[in-house]
């Protein structure tokens, strides 16, 4: 572990502690409601730390698929304390995040970018991961890697075709951005139910883009905006999911941390579209 690594663990414990996040963590997180954890990647050097930290959150969590979560909020059966994970961007390194979250009994939908499925050209790797994804060139998965983790319980869910910023574009790519994914998927690997907008905030999504991930058929639409759900307020229509994302890099203080704050200080009326956008 480097100094820098240390350093912000020893932040984030003093974090919680002066918010009293961790003495009130397991009473508050014990009560009835739904956590969704979006990830991105996981590296072969980091597995050991992810397993470790997932051994933790079971104490407190149990462990649902992504469908039934969302199933369990359209249904009012928010009756424990549940948690659910998630994926963007459709890494070949997701394979190490399926086989650990197995360990724990656990599944996850992976949000892919239908572009990127079976592409080996690095060339077009390296642009795609520095433009829109801003990391270092990164495999992505095949498609026969996304046959096996549906074989082996897991979900598959729409991320866009080439993961742009959707407050940008207009109705028509829009349209096409929602439609071809949604289309590839159902093609290629069954009918997809969940859709997750790249970057994940409000301000890079927007009425339109909203409207076009349900008329397409999707049944929920994810944010990374941080929350939890519980049985208080829901969209039955159009159901919108806050999700929390960590690293599974990051000690579990700091994960304690950011659950924490999500589930001590967000309000699940948060969990709902800007009300303009259903104007």
């Amino acid at each position: 572990m480097t100094l820098k690594q240390v350093l912000v663990d020893l932040k984030y414990g003093y974090l919680a502690r002066q918010a009293s996040f961790v003495t009130d963590f397991g009473v508050c997180l014990r009560e009835p409601r739904i956590q969704f954890v979006a990830l991105h990647q996981l590296f072969n050097e980091h597995m050991a730390k992810f397993d470790k930290l997932l051994s933790y959150l079971a104490n407190y969590y149990s462990f649902i698929s992504y469908s039934e979560a969302v199933e369990r909020i359209l249904n009012g059966r928010i009756d424990n304390s549940y948690m659910a994970f998630s994926c963007d961007d459709g890494f070949r390194n997701n394979l190490n995040l399926a086989s650990v979250l197995e360990n724990h009994g656990a599944t996850c939908c992976f949000f892919v970018c239908t572009s990127m499925i079976d592409e080996v050209d690095y060339q077009a790797i390296r642009i795609f991961c520095e433009e829109r994804l801003f990391c270092r060139p990164v495999e992505f998965l095949r498609g026969y890697d996304i046959e096996y983790l549906l074989k082996r319980g897991h979900e598959i869910g729409g991320h866009t075709v080439s993961h742009p910023n959707m407050a940008t574009l207009s109705e028509k790519e829009v349209q096409e951005e929602v439609l071809q994914c949604y289309d590839v998927i159902l093609k290629k690997f069954g009918q997809p139910a969940h859709f997750a907008w790249p970057y994940g905030k409000l301000n890079e999504f927007s009425a339109c883009a909203a409207r076009k991930v349900f008329e397409a058929g999707f049944i929920s639409c994810a944010s990374v905006e941080r929350g939890y759900h519980d049985e208080s307020v829901k969209d039955m229509e159009r159901l919108f999911v806050c999700r929390d994302c960590i690293d599974p890099r990051w000690s579990i203080k700091r994960v304690l941390y950011f659950l924490g704050k999500s589930t001590k200080t967000s309000s699940p009326v948060g969990n709902c579209w800007p009300k303009e956008w259903n104007s």
